[in-house]
């Protein structure tokens, strides 16, 4: 199965190990590309023949895309905050496997770790007024 991975972050071993137990033997087709639009997602999954992608876009994005192909396997990365820390490879807890480490602009980063992966069948969101 081919699975774009549309993400500036690089696939972690414990992810590529995942969607290998959920769907076989997969090749990870990375696209790194600045999306301004979710037609531009769209063309380039189709380009690459994609079957599957695992998705960080903003919200408003994925809502699009969702709509858009509701019968494509949407896949999101659920990511767990451990903290915020200065050098993650200093740090006790880091596990290259598992772990990412997203750079702030204001000096430490976000300590994060995989926990799983799961199917995004919609976005939606409730709101109220103020």
């Amino acid at each position: 199965m081919r699975i774009a991975w549309v993400s500036r972050h690089e696939v972690l071993p414990a992810q590529r190990r995942a969607l290998g137990e959920r769907f076989g033997r997969v090749e990870i087709v990375r696209m790194v590309d600045t999306f301004t639009s979710a037609d531009n997602v769209l063309a380039r999954l189709d380009a690459v023949g994609a079957e599957a992608a695992v998705v960080v876009l903003p919200l408003s994005m994925i809502s699009a895309l969702t709509e858009a192909r509701p019968d494509f396997t949407w896949i999101w990365s659920e990511m767990r905050l451990l903290h915020q820390c200065g050098n993650p490879f200093s740090c006790p807890l880091w596990n290259p496997d598992t772990d990412a480490w997203l750079p702030s602009r204001e000096g430490a980063g976000r300590h994060v770790r995989f926990v799983g992966f799961r199917r995004i069948r919609s976005v939606r969101m409730e709101l109220e007024p103020l």
